[in-house]
């Protein structure tokens, strides 16, 4: 997993004495863990369900030890919460045990947003929660169909000088290249979006950084190449802006093959 984004689910320093204390109440109220889904006979190539929901709990797992918080997890468990069954609750309750600096620093730190602009925004848990379902969507969990009012990607390993895709595709070589992801951009009225990029067959979250943008093109791009090539898999972009509503943009899927 991207090194960057672990450091967001666990805090960035120790507790300290100004750390918040953990709200029993609020671990009340967390919803039951929903009821175990009948098991589907997937591809070997791809995780099932089960694999990614425990990818996504050692993740965590290594973000809270990291962070000096491996005793979070047996206290709350103590009063009887699954992580396994209610893993976006457990990501929500970290973010809230977190200080607003620990907070601004993690958030800039993933998506490159200054902290001015993270500083200004009007619920700053609420954008980390909403940051946070949008990084696991996809990677942890199958790639949900794109709405019907959000533009679809067009890739392509070449861009022409009016930044359209060059021989647009959904199906490419495996090894070295640049692979473009190109969307509208003439109704964004805004010069930044939300970029992220990750493969969905195996967990893995590539990308989740801003990117800036001109709103007077009619198509903007984000490319991406893996240092060690692209590998024989399933991948998927989805842009979104960068406000608190972090509504989405764009989103389109490949296969490496």
């Amino acid at each position: 997993m991207n090194g960057k984004y672990k450091l967001f689910i666990g805090r960035l320093s120790a507790p300290n004495e100004s750390a918040k204390p953990v709200d029993t109440a609020r671990l009340a109220a967390l919803p039951e863990p929903p009821p175990a889904a009948p098991e589907v006979p997937t591809p070997a190539e791809r995780l099932s369900a089960a694999e990614r929901l425990s990818v996504a709990e050692a993740a965590l797992d290594r973000s809270l030890a990291n962070a000096g918080l491996g005793d979070m997890r047996a206290s709350l468990e103590e009063y009887g919460f699954d992580w396994r069954g209610q893993f976006e609750p457990a990501v929500d309750f970290v973010i809230d045990q977190m200080s607003d600096k620990e907070l601004i620093t993690a958030i800039t730190g993933v998506t490159n947003l200054s902290e001015a602009e993270v500083s200004s925004m009007r619920d700053l848990r609420e954008f980390a929660s909403r940051l946070s379902s949008v990084a696991f969507k996809g990677v942890f969990s199958e790639p949900e169909p794109r709405p019907p009012e959000v533009d679809a990607i067009s890739f392509s390993t070449e861009v022409t000088a009016e930044n359209a895709a060059e021989q647009a595709g959904e199906n490419f070589e495996a090894g070295d290249g640049r692979i473009y992801a190109v969307f509208p951009s003439d109704r964004l009225h805004r010069d930044e979006v939300l970029a992220k990029w990750y493969r969905s067959d195996r967990p893995e979250l590539l990308m989740l950084e801003t990117h800036k943008i001109d709103p007077q093109d009619g198509l903007s791009y984000v490319w991406f190449e893996p240092d060690s090539g692209w590998e024989p898999g399933e991948y998927g972009v989805e842009f979104y802006t960068t406000d608190s509503s972090v509504e989405p943009i764009a989103t389109g899927q490949y296969t490496i093959r």
